[in-house]
């Protein structure tokens, strides 16, 4: 196979993008079979631009013929599909961020597997809040939203009781929390997303 990829800045050095594109032969190296829902062709394209404190940027996706059987009999055949993706966001300050996406722009109707019809035009906020602290470890992200839980060793002011409050307003919203480094690579600080879907 062949793959292709492309970035750099593109018009001035506020906007940006990544280009791919993948050119293969999925077969199965010991049966010579092809391999199911593999694509020969598919690529994408990601554009950004900043503006200050805000982002918009919009995501192409293109992926090729498959089929759903090693054989590739035409009763299995899936078409080809292209899909657009389009986002946005807003810094308050250097640790409040709120972000939008919506995924199939054009609520294209295509399918991943015989029988499965992937999801239609797909809508999302996220608000993004970190700290600069010690952060808290994989292992006690299910803990610390526990009422009145502190992690082992924390010197911080505090009951305890402020992500599981956090938590049960995002449920009530139908919303969801996930916990991550705000540094993954120095694994340090905190990072909140709660993320409401459409």
């Amino acid at each position: 196979g062949l793959s292709l990829k492309l970035g750099g800045l593109l018009i001035d050095r506020d906007t940006r993008f990544k280009a791919n594109l993948t050119w293969q032969d999925p077969k199965n190296d010991e049966t010579e079979q092809m391999l199911r829902r593999r694509a020969r062709v598919y690529g994408g394209l990601h554009l950004t631009h900043n503006a200050g404190p805000a982002q918009i940027g919009t995501d192409l996706s293109w992926v090729g013929r498959r089929y759903d059987s090693a054989d590739q009999s035409a009763g299995s055949a899936m078409g080809a599909y292209g899909l657009v993706a389009v986002f946005g966001s807003w810094a308050f300050t250097p640790e409040w961020r709120l972000e939008a996406r919506v995924n199939n722009l054009g609520d294209k109707r295509y399918t991943t597997a015989q029988g499965y019809s992937a999801p239609g035009r797909e809508g999302q906020v996220t608000l993004r809040v970190r700290d600069n602290g010690p952060g808290i470890p994989p292992t006690e992200r299910d803990r610390v939203f526990d009422p009145f839980y502190r992690t082992p060793g924390s010197t911080q002011i505090g009951t305890g009781l402020g992500l599981s409050i956090v938590q049960a307003i995002a449920h009530r919203l139908g919303a969801q929390v996930r916990l991550d480094w705000a540094e993954p690579t120095r694994q340090t600080g905190l990072e909140v997303s709660i993320r409401l879907p459409r």
